[in-house]
């Protein structure tokens, strides 16, 4: 079977069924794994690492208050209060969402980059890389901000919506119609959710704005939504997994500490607590790409399948030299091809 080298569009542009766009992504990772991780650990882990002692040190204050409050059960509104306005909590919250920005946009800006590498033997670079991050980052932060902001109204409409309908059939027939609030409520979050999964690799590669990127997503879902679902369920389940089997051996690895938790300094729980958390960022950003990246392919199995936007590439292209291959070095026990 050929593997694609992922340095060209119609490497990307391709009609692609449900496991196929699973196999791109792990492809892609086997081709681009060294300098993707050069990428990510150069422009998002310093940010992750920080996000990651933030939430450890708000973790030590939390479980300071908790025992405070066992001790003073009537300063509870107190402890909250200090919890909600200390450094460690805006910075974790701060954090997570520039973590959230900066980790899409490097893993889809890597992706962009490496679809028109002038030869498969060219590496993408780090400052190729950070040159798309530094140009569109406020960008990213603005119209991600607006769109949650879009997302938490629409989804407040929707609820208002159903409820007055919900209460007009409990009124006209039975009161078990009001129920019906809610799985409509869902169903409707979730077919926006999905369908504003391709929102960012959309306004980033065509360079709309956002509601053209909305409407964009919408045209370009229409018949697939079951399959991008699908996929991303799938695709979800497998990072979770691993994400799972990968706390769970940071946890056998603090269960003793975890025992002798009462005996130990408050330091000593701080450290720890902001060595876990900053475990738990290194974890994601191990995970997070791999879901990204199926994100990516799915936009680009329905640019295919909606404009033919590869097929065209491929007829433009006719008569043309092809690109040059990367170099072959073969080990002292191959004998190469006859």
């Amino acid at each position: 079977m050929r593997h694609l080298s992922f340095t060209q569009p119609s490497d990307f542009l391709q009609e692609r069924n449900f496991g196929q766009k699973i196999e791109a992504t792990f492809d892609f990772l086997r081709v681009h794994f060294r300098p993707l991780l050069r990428v990510l650990v150069v422009l998002v882990l310093p940010l992750a690492l920080v996000t990651g002692i933030a939430s450890g040190l708000l973790q030590s204050k939390l479980i300071n208050a908790i025992r405070n409050v066992s001790t003073q059960p009537n300063s509870t509104i107190g402890f909250v209060n200090d919890l909600l306005t200390s450094p460690s909590y805006s910075l974790t919250i701060l954090g997570g969402m520039l973590l959230f920005v900066v980790l899409q946009l490097t893993v889809y800006s890597y992706v962009l980059v490496s679809m028109n590498r002038p030869s498969p033997a060219v590496p993408v670079t780090i400052s190729e890389v950070w040159e798309m991050v530094r140009k569109r980052f406020l960008g990213m932060l603005g119209v991600s901000l607006s769109l949650v902001l879009l997302f938490l109204v629409a989804s407040m409409l929707l609820s208002l919506f159903f409820g007055l309908l919900g209460s007009g059939l409990a009124t006209l027939s039975s009161s078990g119609a009001f129920f019906l609030i809610i799985p409509l409520t869902y169903i409707a979050i979730a077919y926006i959710g999905v369908t504003l999964s391709l929102f960012f690799i959309v306004w980033l590669r065509e360079r709309k704005g956002m509601f053209a990127s909305i409407r964009r997503c919408f045209q370009l879902i229409k018949g697939k939504w079951w399959s991008t679902f699908g996929l991303l369920i799938v695709v979800g389940l497998i990072t979770t997994t691993v994400m799972v089997l990968l706390l769970s051996v940071l946890a056998a690895m603090a269960f003793p500490f975890v025992k002798q938790l009462s005996q130990l300094s408050d330091q000593l729980v701080k450290l720890l607590l902001i060595v876990a958390a900053s475990l738990q960022s290194l974890a994601m950003l191990g995970v997070l790409p791999v879901f990204i990246l199926a994100i990516c392919f799915q936009y680009f199995n329905l640019v295919e399948r909606h404009d033919g936007e590869g097929l065209y590439l491929q007829l433009a292209s006719l008569g043309q030299a092809p690109p040059a291959a990367a170099p072959s070095v073969l080990q002292p026990d191959e004998e190469g091809e006859y």
